[in-house]
C-alpha cells in the first residue's frame, strides 16, 4: 500500500513538471530524477517494499511526508535540479552507510553514533574505513550523476511566489511530522522490534528522541505502594554481620564473545576456550543477550542496574537516559557503596565512549580507569596492544592492580576491547598458520575470518586462566562475574545456517557466562540467564545484606532465569522452554513495574532497593 502511495506522489510530481519546466527535452531527466527520489524515499522509509497498511497515520507514512517536505524545502531554497540532487546525495550516502553498518554489526546507524563521542570510532573506523572502496564508488557515482544532470538538464528558475509557498508548506509539514514522532507513544511502543523493517532515515529519526521505556498501563502511585507493602512483608531486610575479611567483586565484560566451536561443520585443532568451557560447565552456562553485533552499553546497563534492557525501546541507549536522569540512584554500585565498598570502573578504551566518564559518576562509581588513564600510567604498568586494541593481558593486569591496591571491600566493573569489530587482518594482524585453530577453514565460507576471530578469543581465554589463578591465591573472598556482551559482527555468511536461524535466532544471542568465587562453590547456576539477574546471583556468593528488591529478583531468577517476551522465549534453570504460569506472569510484570518506577517514573518503590 505504501508503494501505491509513493507512486501516486511521484506521478503528481511528474505532472508538476509541466509548470516547473518549460523545456520539453529536459523533462525526461526530471522524470528520471523524480523516479530516483521516489525509490530513495522508499528505501529510506522501509527495507521491505510492502508493509501491512494497518493504520493510515502510522510512522512510515509520517516519514514519507517528512521526506517529501524536506525535498520541497531544499528545492524551494535552490531549484529543482540542485535541490533534488542534494536530497538524493545525502539520502544515498545515509542509506549506503546504514546498509554497511547493518551488515557489519547487525545494527543500523542511530543518533547515538553521533551523540556519544563515537563519530570517528563508529562512523569512520568501524563503518567507512573497512568498506572504503564501496563508499568511494558510491560518492563518485553520485558526483558523476550530478555533473551529467547539471550539464544536460535545462531548467526554469522557480518564481518567488512558488519558493515562498514551498517553504511555508515544507516547514509546516516537517514540524507536524517531527512533533508527531516525538510525542506519539503508541506507535513507538508498537515499533520497538521493527528495526529490521525500518529504512535508514526512519530508524535514524526514531532513534533521536525515543521514549526510553513504555509506561505500563497500570503504573500509578497506589499500585507501586501496594507492591512495596507486599514485598517488604515477603522479603525482610537481611542483616549480615560485617565480614572479618573484606570482599572483592569483579564484573568482567568480554567484548563480542561467542563460542567459536558452536559454528556448524567446524573442525578444531584445539579448543579455543578451554578455561571458559571448564568454568561455564561448573559455575555458569549461557547468557541470553538482548542485543547482537553491538550495543555493549545496554548489556552493561542490565548488569549494573539489575534491570532488563528488553523492557526498553530497541533503538534507545540506556546510558543516555541515565545521564539525563538518575534521580533515584539506581544501580548496584550505589547499593554496594552503602555497605562500605569502593566502586571502580575499568575500560581499556575511550573514556568518553558512550559518555562513560559521566555516566559512571551518576551510577555511583568512585573512580574510572580508561584507556587514557592506562596510557598515562604506562610507565608504572606497561600496556600492550593486540588484535588492534589494548590487549586483554594488559586489561587483566590492570584489574589485578586495582584488586591488590588495598584490603577494602571493592567492586570493579571492567569492560574489555581486544576482540571488538572489525575482524579483518588490516585491524587484527595477519593470521599465521601457527595461530590458526580452525582446521577446515578453507571449506567454510569466510572460514578465514572465523579463524581470525578464534585466535583473539583464545588469547582472551589464556588471560582469564591467569586471572583466576591469581585470584585463587587471594585471602580475601572474591567473586568474578564473567560474561560476553553479545555475539560478534562476523560476516553474515557465517550465520547463514539453520543452527543460527532456528528458534528465532536464539543461538546468535547466547554468550558464555560464569559466576565464580575463590572460597565457595555457591548455589547451582542456571544453564541460561538474562544479564539483569547476574547481580543478584553474585550477591548469593557474598556477605552482603539483601535489599527486598534483590531478594525478589533472586527468587524470580530461580523460576525464570531467562526470557524474551517479544520472541515468546521463557526458560527454566535447566535451559528448558516453559510456559508462563499466572504467578510467574504476575512476578514478571511486577519486575517491569519496578524498573519503570525507578528508571523513568517517580521512584515510589525506592525503599525496596535500600537496607
Amino acid at each position: 500500500m505504501y508503494v501505491v502511495i509513493n507512486v501516486s506522489v511521484i506521478l503528481a510530481l511528474m505532472l508538476a513538471t509541466v509548470f516547473f519546466n518549460a523545456n520539453k527535452k529536459s523533462r525526461i531527466y526530471l522524470i528520471g530524477y523524480l523516479l530516483l527520489v521516489g525509490l530513495l524515499v522508499t528505501s529510506m522509509v522501509e527495507n521491505s517494499n510492502i508493509r501491512d497498511f494497518s493504520n493510515v497515520f502510522n510512522y512510515p507514512l509520517t516519514i514519507y511526508l517528512l521526506g517529501y517536505s524536506v525535498l520541497l524545502f531544499v528545492i524551494s531554497l535552490t531549484n529543482i535540479a540542485i535541490g533534488s540532487y542534494l536530497f538524493i546525495m545525502i539520502g544515498v550516502l545515509l542509506t549506503v552507510a546504514n546498509g554497511v553498518k547493518n551488515v557489519s554489526t547487525g545494527l543500523p546507524i542511530v543518533w547515538a553514533d553521533f551523540q556519544n563521542n563515537l563519530l570517528k570510532e563508529v562512523v569512520w573506523e568501524m563503518t567507512i574505513k573497512p568498506h572504503f572502496i564501496l563508499v568511494l564508488v558510491t560518492v563518485s557515482v553520485i558526483v558523476l550523476c550530478g555533473w551529467l544532470y547539471n550539464k544536460f538538464w535545462r531548467y526554469k528558475q522557480l518564481s518567488l511566489e512558488l519558493r515562498v509557498t514551498g517553504l511555508c508548506i515544507s516547514v509546516v509539514v516537517s514540524a507536524s511530522c517531527l512533533l508527531y514522532i516525538n510525542h506519539s507513544t503508541s506507535y513507538a511502543t508498537q515499533r520497538t522490534s521493527e528495526n529490521q523493517n525500518s529504512g535508514a532515515v526512519e530508524y535514524f529519526i526514531e532513534s533521536m528522541n525515543p521514549e526510553i521505556m513504555p509506561r505500563p498501563t497500570d503504573y500509578s502511585e497506589i499500585v507501586m505502594k501496594d507492591l512495596v507493602l507486599k514485598y517488604n512483608a515477603k522479603y525482610p531486610i537481611e542483616k549480615i554481620a560485617v565480614p572479618v575479611k573484606k570482599e572483592k567483586i569483579i564484573y568482567i565484560l568480554s567484548e563480542s564473545l561467542i563460542d567459536p566451536t558452536k559454528f556448524p561443520d567446524t573442525k578444531w585443532t584445539e579448543d579455543p576456550l578451554p578455561t571458559i568451557h571448564k568454568l561455564q560447565e561448573k559455575f555458569g552456562g549461557s547468557m541470553y543477550s538482548p542485543v547482537f553485533g553491538g550495543g555493549t552499553v545496554n548489556v552493561e546497563f542490565s548488569l549494573l542496574s539489575g534491570f532488563d534492557y528488553n523492557f526498553l525501546q530497541k533503538n534507545s541507549i540506556a546510558y543516555n537516559h541515565i545521564l539525563e536522569k538518575n534521580d533515584h540512584n539506581i544501580g548496584i554500585p550505589f547499593f554496594l557503596k552503602k555497605q562500605g565498598y569502593e566502586t571502580k570502573g575499568v575500560h581499556s578504551h575511550l573514556k568518553k565512549g558512550y559518555q562513560r566518564n559521566e555516566v559512571y559518576k551518576k551510577l555511583g562509581f568512585d573512580s574510572f580507569i580508561s584507556r587514557e588513564t592506562m596510557i598515562a600510567e604506562s610507565k608504572e604498568l606497561p600496556i600492550y596492544y593486540d588484535e588492534g586494541y589494548i590487549s586483554d593481558m594488559s586489561f587483566v593486569d590492570r584489574i589485578l592492580l586495582e584488586v591488590n591496591k588495598n584490603d577494602k571491600s571493592t567492586f570493579i566493573n571492567s569492560v574489555s576491547m581486544q576482540n571488538h569489530y572489525p575482524y579483518t587482518e588490516a585491524t587484527k594482524g595477519k593470521l599465521k598458520q601457527d595461530d590458526n585453530l580452525l582446521e577446515n577453514y578453507q571449506d567454510i565460507v569466510d572460514g578465514d575470518q572465523l579463524a581470525l576471530y578464534a585466535r583473539g578469543v583464545k588469547k582472551m581465554d589464556t588471560t582469564i586462566d591467569l586471572l583466576i589463578q591469581k585470584l585463587t591465591e587471594l585471602d580475601q573472598p572474591t567473586t568474578v562475574v564473567f560474561y560476553g556482551d553479545h555475539g560478534p559482527a562476523l560476516n553474515q555468511s557465517l550465520y547463514d545456517n539453520a543452527f543460527f536461524k532456528d528458534d528465532k535466532q536464539l543461538q546468535k544471542y547466547l554468550t558464555p557466562y560464569f559466576v565464580w568465587n575463590n572460597k565457595i562453590n555457591g548455589e547451582q547456576k542456571p544453564k541460561i540467564i538474562n544479564p539483569g539477574f547476574l547481580g543478584s546471583l553474585a550477591f548469593s556468593e557474598m556477605s552482603v545484606a539483601q535489599a527486598p528488591f534483590y531478594q525478589f529478583e533472586h527468587d524470580l531468577m530461580q523460576k525464570l532465569p531467562a526470557y524474551n517476551i517479544e520472541k515468546h522465549h521463557f526458560f527454566n534453570t535447566e535451559g528448558e522452554k516453559i510456559t508462563l504460569t499466572a504467578p510467574l506472569k504476575e512476578s514478571l510484570h511486577d519486575y517491569q513495574l519496578f524498573q519503570y518506577d525507578m528508571f523513568v517514573g517517580e521512584g515510589y518503590s525506592k525503599e525496596l532497593f535500600s537496607i
